[in-house]
């Protein structure tokens, strides 16, 4: 069986795991209803049961957990957006605003972690499963050492993002909103450390699967915070964002 290596514990992830972990978080046979307010929890079958991340219930669903649910869990923000949208600016913002009011962040930035978790990336469904569901886990696992983490990754889908949110109780979305082309033409020009270059460019490629033009990008449902990348400037969209963070997670 194929294994992709999560760089956080020494974490394995199995695909058939990353598949059964969304499908019973994602299945409406365990998501609560009128007659099962708490959901059902379900047979629970001999992998589960033997496998070292054991299912614990929570929010009416069961999820993959050492232990359960920390009430001091640190918070855990996602910045989603297209790609080229700004997210990476506005993250690493973010972080350098809130150290100097010394509190420590960890920015997990995909694009640095995909050089470990895959080397030589595809971008299939399968490989981006596998991905996120790595990513939600490592801002668990440093969430519960009492890390605060912001996660700067597309995550063209939303279960994607919605794992991290039932993996985490204090966690946030922010939506880096900005327009295809606006992303396109900044894509095109910008000199990222760990980012690949010519995104938008391979979209012309058989069998590219870029989000926003071969795939879809899944905008937020109901985000915490949105900033519009286009009317304001990186400085502005950082201090909104870290001004919710004070007022929500900081207690300020």
């Amino acid at each position: 069986m194929q294994r992709w290596i999560c760089p956080v514990a020494s974490l394995y992830i199995e695909n058939t795991y990353i598949n059964l972990l969304f499908d019973r978080i994602f299945s409406s046979k365990y998501l609560p209803s009128e007659d099962d307010p708490l959901g059902s929890d379900g047979p629970i079958s001999a992998p589960e049961r033997d496998h070292p991340l054991k299912l614990v219930g929570t929010r009416g669903n069961d999820i993959y957990s050492r232990g359960g649910v920390s009430s001091s869990m640190s918070w855990v923000i996602w910045f989603t957006g297209l790609p080229g949208c700004g997210k990476t600016t506005l993250a690493r913002g973010v972080k350098a605003r809130l150290e100097g009011r010394g509190i420590r962040v960890k920015v997990l930035e995909l694009d640095e972690i995909r050089r470990v978790i895959t080397p030589e990336p595809t971008y299939t469904d399968l490989e981006r499963e596998v991905v996120y569901a790595s990513l939600a886990y490592m801002a668990k696992l440093l969430s519960e050492a009492g890390t605060n983490v912001i996660v700067d990754a597309t995550a063209n889908r939303r279960r994607y993002r919605d794992l991290a949110r039932m993996l985490v109780p204090t966690f946030a979305e922010v939506y880096v909103k900005a327009s295809l082309p606006a992303c396109i033409e900044r894509e095109r020009g910008r000199k990222a450390v760990y980012s690949p270059r010519g995104i938008y460019a391979k979209a012309v490629d058989d069998g590219a699967t870029v989000p926003g033009v071969n795939v879809a990008y899944e905008e937020p449902k109901s985000p915490e915070v949105v900033v519009d990348a286009e009317g304001l400037d990186p400085d502005q969209n950082a201090d909104k964002v870290v001004a919710w963070i004070m007022e929500t997670f900081e207690g300020s």
